[in-house]
């Protein structure tokens, strides 16, 4: 998803928007390695929840959220963006929304520590606005995408579990 381009022609570059939310950096390991990590922490109480087809709207709609967050943050930008991270914020967003007590399993800095997921999910948030007061919206982190997923997430859980659409 390029910005500028998504402005431009939002109709044109929509597929964009979508393929984007299935794409990781590819420049290494750490990105998606810390995507499938949250994932997993994160999706499997987030999908307990919701059900496997809301759980993939959800996914789906705080991902498009995101990707249009950081369009709207990084408007001129040509740098494009891949929004994996910004739909999983959703998701972790959700699973904070929905069962805010869940266990996490932590694998580092201290093995096998558990906490509830409102405390690593809090803390994910906080470092992301952190970030965004930082540096530019158009850096090589998303932090604008990371924000509106997660805001996204949150309104989505609550309406998705109660049977809403």
């Amino acid at each position: 998803l390029v910005p500028s381009r998504f402005l431009a022609a939002p109709a044109d570059e929509a597929v964009t928007l979508a393929s984007s939310l299935f794409l990781h950096d590819p420049s290494g390991w750490a990105h998606i390695g810390g995507n499938m990590l949250f994932l997993s922490a994160f999706g499997g109480s987030a999908e307990d929840a919701l059900g496997p087809r809301r759980f993939l709207g959800l996914y789906l709609a705080a991902g498009a959220l995101a990707g249009i967050g950081q369009t709207l943050m990084s408007a001129e930008s040509a740098r494009a963006m891949i929004g994996a991270s910004g739909a999983i914020a959703g998701v972790v967003a959700a699973s904070l929304t929905l069962r805010p007590r869940a266990p996490i399993r932590l694998l580092a800095p201290v093995p096998m520590l558990t906490l509830p997921a409102w405390l690593i999910a809090g803390e994910f948030f906080a470092l992301n606005v952190l970030a965004a007061f930082a540096g530019p919206s158009d850096g090589p982190i998303a932090v604008a995408a990371h924000l509106a997923g997660f805001v996204g997430g949150l309104v989505l859980a609550r309406c998705l579990a109660h049977g809403g659409r």
